[in-house]
């Protein structure tokens, strides 16, 4: 008697078995492992939350706790290059699409290129495919307030409009190390006067503006004020048109500038950035 077959099909029938129950130990201790990382994270949160509660709490234990002495800068960081720029910083995105302005269309275009034409996203006419397609779709969709709510509608290259509203992980400005995501340095705010706030706008904005070196100037001469006066103070209407006077562009007077820019107080509001927390023993992170 031929007892072969009965042994592979026996030999077959424990594989597939060990195989299952494997699997299933396999999947057993990844959701186990999923689930301590979880909940750790969320335990680390909890305690960073109650403990900043507890930190800012009224009472005698609170009012009892001694001041942290803030460390005075040394060294002078423009706020005009600051990761988290304010919406003033910011070119005005609505604003392009209320009339047509030759000089705000140029300096978008200008921005853009600055901000990607290192990236690997960038190719010829970058900047003026990708400001008429966003235009032709905001005007498309009048409902829309925010550029990243755009994305959705937008029907050509949406791959390439997915990436330039997100950015990358990191970035480094004017290289080939990442790009940012469009939201940092241009706004959506439909009530606005004028689409750059000279105050507070980036260094970004500022070179596609007044041109590098004007930029450049603008950067040195507040330097200089907080050298002596210890205090980030941007310069005036009147200390800007005498520095664009000196370094600015002969073709675009100071006066058709002013068709752009405004100088206002209002600093506008800060978005925050994604919070990462990363548990090291699962190797999980979360972000919120």
């Amino acid at each position: 008697m031929n007892i072969l077959p009965l042994v592979s099909a026996f030999m077959m029938l424990f594989a597939i078995g060990a195989y299952t129950l494997m699997h299933q130990w396999i999947a057993m201790m990844q959701e186990e492992r999923s689930t301590t990382g979880s909940e750790r994270i969320h335990l680390g949160i909890v305690s960073q939350v109650e403990e900043d509660q507890y930190s800012n709490a009224k009472g005698p234990k609170a009012a009892a706790k001694k001041p942290v002495q803030q460390k005075k800068q040394t060294q002078y960081h423009s706020p005009r290059e600051q990761a988290n720029l304010p919406e003033s910083a910011k070119l005005n995105f609505a604003l392009l699409l209320k009339e047509e302005n030759a000089l705000l269309y140029e300096t978008a275009a200008e921005l853009l290129r600055l901000l990607y034409e290192r990236s690997a996203i960038y190719r010829p006419n970058f900047e003026y495919d990708v400001l008429d397609i966003l235009m032709k779709t905001a005007k498309e969709n009048p409902a829309v307030k925010e550029l990243d709510q755009l994305l959705p509608h937008i029907q050509t290259e949406s791959d390439l409009f997915y990436k330039l509203l997100k950015g990358t992980h990191t970035h480094s400005l004017y290289t080939s190390i990442g790009y940012p995501p469009l939201t940092d340095f241009f706004s959506f705010v439909g009530d606005a006067k004028k689409p750059i706030n000279l105050r507070f706008a980036s260094k970004a904005l500022l070179i596609a503006l007044l041109g590098h070196t004007c930029a450049n100037q603008v950067i040195l001469k507040e330097q200089a004020k907080w050298d002596k006066e210890h205090k980030k103070t941007p310069l005036t209407k009147a200390e800007f048109e005498e520095l664009y006077m000196q370094y600015g562009s002969r073709e675009k007077p100071f006066t058709k500038l002013e068709q752009l820019v405004q100088f206002s107080n209002a600093k506008g509001k800060t978005k925050p950035k994604e919070t990462v927390v990363f548990d090291k023993e699962t190797r999980m992170q979360l972000k919120y």
